[in-house]
């Protein structure tokens, strides 16, 4: 069973429209929005602006750090506090797919286009919050699935992070510290999968190739698959100590997406 609630919605003011880019949510500091208003972009946490004007209009990603501090994407990473002070900027690759901010530093994961760079060859990185690389997945760990397009990524236990990598589209569990990995097949048609969520012995997949704006469930390490529902919006999968299983963004409103499952932590 699927429960959304809302957590933003773009008012209907006169001018010209705004539209949601990007977001990021966390419990205990809120909501973090990139909004564009002609060709402009805007920065609003927890309903205040803050001041960009000093970068470029190609924000592509917001993310949280800590409650006093942000990353932005652009064409380089850059770290700001609350009165929109540059702390930290650094280059961290091309095509950049998705980002995942942990206490352990960032996380990127790239697409297509950038698989050939130098730093986004690799496919999925872990920088420090000054912008050392601390992870590389292609040169670090052995015998693991190629990233051609990383299409889904979230966090895990501890310092891990899931994939769901392109081609292959095996479920890859990758722990950093230890330099290894856990692979488990997936059924085809969770293939092409563009947002996925792990909690506990389940993972949740949104919008396969073939079930477009569906999202199901699979219990790890079977093939075992259920239809949960259909969802409008583009999805991120959020941190297993959130409540919610997934952050949901249109260009319209932004919401908070949970499954009731209550056998995700019965083992």
């Amino acid at each position: 069973m699927l429960m959304e609630e809302q957590l933003y919605a773009v008012s209907d003011k006169k001018g010209k429209p705004l539209k949601i880019f990007d977001a990021d949510w966390k419990q205990e500091f809120g909501l973090a929005l990139v909004l564009e208003r002609g060709n402009k972009k805007l920065v609003q946490v927890n309903g205040r602006d803050i001041d960009t004007s000093f970068i470029s209009n190609s924000i592509s990603h917001i993310r949280w750090i800590d409650a006093d501090t942000i990353l932005l994407a652009e064409e380089k990473l850059r770290i700001i506090d609350m009165s929109g002070k540059l702390l930290h900027t650094f280059n961290a690759g091309e095509a950049i797919e998705n980002i995942i901010v942990e206490k352990a530093g960032i996380w990127v994961s790239y697409f297509d286009e950038g698989i050939g760079e130098e730093i986004s060859d690799e496919g999925l990185r872990l920088f420090d919050f000054k912008g050392k690389t601390l992870f590389r997945y292609h040169s670090d760990l052995l015998h693991r699935p190629t990233i051609f397009s990383c299409y889904g990524l979230c966090k895990g236990k501890g310092e891990n992070v899931w994939i769901f990598p392109y081609t292959d589209f095996q479920l890859v569990d990758v722990n950093p510290n230890d330099r290894t990995l856990r692979i488990y097949s997936v059924p085809n048609a969770l293939h092409g999968s563009s947002a996925i969520c792990i909690r506990g012995k389940y993972a949740y997949f949104f919008s396969p190739y073939h079930l477009p704006g569906q999202m199901l469930q699979l219990e790890i390490g079977t093939q075992n698959y259920e239809f949960l529902g259909e969802i409008k919006g583009r999805l991120r999968g959020l941190n297993p100590k959130e409540d919610y299983h997934f952050l949901n963004i249109s260009e319209k409103d932004v919401k908070l997406c949970k499954i009731l499952n209550d056998k995700e932590f019965d083992f």
